[in-house]
């Protein structure tokens, strides 16, 4: 890495969409849906995604 960078010609927000969606992945491990397999997909459907 370089000590320093230079960012004066940098342009704020160039890739900034304010529509964008994130999907963040939740991964389970498979003993866990094994043992109880609905809460944890009821758990997934209350999740505050933007829609």
């Amino acid at each position: 890495m370089k000590q320093e960078y230079d960012f004066s010609k940098g342009e704020r927000g160039k890739f900034y969409n304010k529509d964008a969606e994130l999907n963040f992945p939740v991964y389970f491990d498979p003993k866990i849906l094994l043992f109880n397999p609905l809460p944890c997909l009821n758990v997934l459907n209350t999740l505050p995604i933007s829609k």
